[in-house]
């Protein structure tokens, strides 16, 4: 699996069962009452993960995502980059982080997971933008080549419903991505931003969203129907390495080793530009501004509108946007702040 592939899972919420999901939903958790985003004051767990008995899990000291401390002196903000997949582990991740997570007066995240797939209108009404209108399918839009090779990928993950090929290649590839997840052992039910926003839900902490629901779905439909084909054609012709590449930027994120996943994120300009014409290459070049850069100015912007409101956030987005010249350590340093890497473990300070 490419790193241009791989940044998806690093950047951008995947809630494809809200998706694709919605073509052929019959029951589950979408149906229920929706969520309201305000701070609950019921225990559980709304998003429907996965419950367990006993007490909370013990911090695993070989599990310490990357944390980073931002001040300007007297207000303290926190940044964790997540990863929206997991396993069992990222019980010990958040587990790692409880302490201090705990001490916040709010969580900020890409937008509220938990109250979105509990809203089956907004998950209609979002889903509603990714038809075909003309009249045609998938089928009409990909060679009959590509188009075979990916469907029996999309069956092989139980996903498969003929009401798909009614949505564009944005679904497909999205739900192309979820069929080869599900091998690999992680899934989108152990996402870090799921976990910290039931852990939220429980202590009735207050929710802020960085973006919205809207503004991702909106991003994700605005790419050109070419971006789409040349990232279908990547995954499925990579598609043997996609678990032990997701697997190992899984590891690489749990033990916060930043430079290894930086690499993965950005890898080097000759990996990238490998075997593209000059279209391709400016269709990705187009897709990593709009995935990241412009999206992590917007960030950094919200992350000191929090800071200066006095509230100690601690703010969780794709790990993707913490890293780089372009991510959110750089700029909020470039601000004048002070940003500090948050060694484990992860202890709150006097002001949190």
């Amino acid at each position: 699996m490419s790193k241009k592939l791989l940044s998806f899972i690093l950047v951008l919420v995947l809630i494809l069962a809200s998706l694709a999901g919605c073509a052929k939903r019959s029951g589950g958790r979408a149906e229920t009452a929706p969520v309201k985003k305000e701070p609950v004051e019921t225990g559980g767990v709304p998003s429907g993960l996965p419950e367990t008995d006993g007490p909370e899990p013990e911090p695993d000291g070989d599990i310490s995502p990357a944390l980073w401390r931002v001040t300007d002196g007297e207000r303290t903000l926190y940044l964790l980059g997540t990863i929206h997949v997991g396993d069992g582990r990222s019980d010990g991740a958040l587990a790692a982080v409880g302490d201090l997570f705990d001490k916040c007066d709010a969580l900020a995240v890409e937008f509220d997971i938990v109250a979105f797939e509990n809203d089956l209108t907004s998950a209609i009404n979002e889903i509603q933008q990714f038809l075909y209108t003309d009249g045609t399918t998938v089928r009409d839009h990909i060679t009959e080549d590509l188009y075979e090779r990916s469907l029996e990928i999309i069956k092989s993950g139980g996903d498969y419903s003929p009401l798909l090929e009614r949505y564009n290649l944005a679904i497909w590839e999205q739900t192309l991505d979820q069929a080869l997840i599900k091998p690999s052992g992680l899934s989108p039910d152990y996402g870090m931003d799921g976990l910290l926003l039931d852990r939220a839900y429980e202590r009735g902490m207050e929710i802020l969203e960085v973006e919205s629901a809207h503004f991702q779905y909106g991003l994700m439909n605005g790419f050109p129907e070419e971006l789409y084909v040349l990232l279908i054609e990547d995954t499925v012709d990579n598609s043997d390495e996609y678990q032990a590449d997701l697997q190992e930027m899984y590891e690489t994120w749990l033990r916060g080793d930043t430079d290894a996943l930086e690499e993965f994120i950005l890898g080097s300009e000759d990996e990238q530009e490998q075997d593209l014409t000059d279209d391709q290459i400016a269709l990705i070049e187009e897709y990593n501004r709009k995935m990241g850069e412009e999206r992590n100015l917007g960030m950094a912007d919200k992350a000191e509108s929090y800071l200066k409101s006095g509230k100690t956030v601690f703010f969780a987005v794709g790990a993707a946007h913490m890293l780089g010249d372009a991510g959110l350590v750089k700029l909020l340093t470039d601000k004048g702040y002070e940003v500090t890497r948050v060694e484990p473990p992860y202890l709150p300070t006097n002001n949190a």
